[in-house]
């Protein structure tokens, strides 16, 4: 196992008073939120193949990691695109460790910020990956917007796992 350091509460206060000062800060968050976008999106990508017992606390010990890019991410002067992959990458996550409820509430509040971003086949990994969090209605109208969407950019994987989403 991975050493993993902290710091001091006195220590982590004074560091960022000195990073707040130097005027670095949303940069070094934006930095921040990029690795922990490319992270999920990797483990993500590793899901299907791992074993369940090694990928879950491989993934969740960076989850406060996540959690502090999305919150930048979805603040005022960050970065929606960021928070949408990673909340989208972290659906098996949030599914496998039980966190469904967590995983709602990131999810909806990047649905709340999508329009302020251009890549719409980022808003088809959102909205596919909200239907996983959403019943009835709201499942159905998560699961047809994903599937318009990967349907225009011609994902037929993507199409396929939108219409079994729809067949339940």
């Amino acid at each position: 196992r991975d050493t993993r350091y902290r710091l001091l509460e006195s220590t982590r206060v004074y560091a960022l008073e000195r990073l707040t000062a130097s005027g670095e800060q949303n940069e070094l968050a934006r930095r921040h939120a990029s690795w922990a976008a490319d992270f999920v999106e990797s483990a993500e990508a590793a899901h299907p193949k791992a074993a369940r017992a090694q990928w879950l606390p491989s993934v969740e010990v960076e989850l406060d990691n996540a959690r502090a890019a999305m919150t930048w991410a979805l603040g005022e002067g960050g970065d929606p695109a960021l928070a949408i992959r990673i909340a989208s990458s972290l659906r098996p996550l949030w599914n496998d460790a039980g966190f469904i409820g967590e995983g709602r509430r990131w999810l909806l509040a990047a649905v709340e910020r999508a329009d302020a971003v251009q890549d719409q086949r980022l808003a088809a990994r959102l909205w596919h990956s909200m239907s996983f969090f959403s019943v009835g209605k709201q499942r159905v109208e998560a699961g047809e917007r994903a599937l318009e969407q990967r349907e225009r950019f011609e994902e037929p994987l993507q199409v396929a796992a939108c219409s079994g989403i729809l067949a339940e």
